[in-house]
């Protein structure tokens, strides 16, 4: 069974160590472990609250609907929308935020190195990830 445990400090520095990228506090993390240890962390950052959270999330296969829920219940309390970004070359990424709802809305070239970040955007009128009202 996995479990999301709140630790800023060592999902940013997993997350980075995975990603290659150097993540800016203040922000929020989670780690996502199973009976293995650590196979996946989701951080927030870059607050433009209560518009904006970025979400940055690492660890294929660690994030399944009932995790996805409870990181889009927190965001949708502090943020009206989330802003995912990820790498042009993951395919598997870019499909599921577009499951979850996300809107593809634009590119930032070398954002990841040589590798262009493909930016993605759901708000919290439009989300269908969590069910009632936040």
């Amino acid at each position: 069974m996995k479990s999301l445990i709140h630790d800023d400090d060592l999902a940013i520095y997993w997350a980075g160590k995975r990603l290659e990228i150097s993540i800016a506090k203040p922000a929020v993390g989670w780690l996502v472990v199973d009976q293995s240890g650590i196979i996946g962390a989701c951080i927030l950052n870059n607050y433009t609250c209560p518009n904006n959270v970025e979400l940055t999330v690492v660890g294929p296969g660690a994030f399944d609907v009932r995790t996805v829920r409870q990181i889009a219940r927190y965001c949708f309390t502090v943020a009206r929308r989330i802003t995912a970004i990820t790498k042009e070359s993951n395919a598997r990424a870019q499909r599921g935020l577009r499951a979850l709802g996300f809107r593809h809305e634009g590119r930032l070239r070398e954002y990841f190195g040589e590798e262009d970040g493909i930016v993605f955007g759901l708000t919290r009128a439009e989300q269908k990830i969590v069910r009632g009202t936040i």
